[in-house]
């Protein structure tokens, strides 16, 4: 859902968030700055957060197509944590809107494996020995937790009312469990979200911080 909002609109835009929660899962909020530049503000199950890069690119598509001139071809805009970020239309002829991920930042991880583990409803064996847990942040802030397999992904059952407690005191968005086989050509994976509460399949936040761990331990 796109929304236009100004300065000004502040409860208009929580009364609008409140409205809809439980049932759209990403709302993003855009201001017109003028000479192609926009703010955008984000909303996930009723709360604001820094950044949703879906919510994003689904906006700057939207206004790009619908909105615009049909020549504009490059947009900019401004997030809260994110600072300027440049989103282009039509890259290689494509129907699209592009859109970098930029450079994700660690972050110092506050919990082991086995306490992981436990939050998961998984046995300990079920995360890979070989990688360590990593929290990083390519939108949100993203623990990075390795698993043998993905029957281990599949398996794991997280009572969702402690693991949001778990994950407000580790400072931390979600939980993405993956698996992490360089043997392998595809990795598998779930995120599970304090701020949706659900066991999703693909997060952009997500993708973002776990393409780099992947790299980064010549995993891939």
């Amino acid at each position: 859902r796109v929304g236009w909002v100004e300065e000004t609109a502040g409860e208009a835009v929580r009364g609008s968030v409140r409205d809809h929660s439980g049932f759209i899962p990403d709302m993003a909020f855009c201001g017109y700055e003028g000479n192609s530049r926009y703010s955008l503000s984000f909303f996930s199950s009723g709360q604001e957060i820094d950044f949703c890069w879906r919510a994003a690119i689904g906006c700057m598509y939207y206004l790009l197509k619908k909105c615009g001139d049909g020549k504009t071809t490059q947009v900019t805009v401004r997030a809260r944590s994110k600072g300027d970020i440049n989103i282009y239309k039509g890259i290689g002829g494509h129907d699209a809107a592009f859109m970098p991920i930029p450079e994700a930042v660690d972050k110092r991880t506050c919990t082991t494996k086995e306490v992981i583990a436990h939050r998961l409803a998984l046995p300990g064996q079920a995360l890979h020995a070989a990688y360590p847990v990593h929290t990083v942040n390519a939108g949100l802030n993203i623990l990075l937790v390795p698993a043998v397999d993905i029957g281990a992904i599949h398996r794991a059952t997280p009572d969702m009312d402690e693991l949001k407690v778990f994950l407000d005191r580790c400072g931390v968005d979600a939980i993405q469990v993956f698996t992490a086989d360089a043997k392998e050509k595809y990795t598998h994976s779930r995120i599970f979200s304090s701020v949706t509460g659900a066991g999703d399949h693909a997060s952009l936040s997500g993708i973002g911080a776990m393409a780099g761990y992947l790299a980064q331990h010549g995993i891939w």
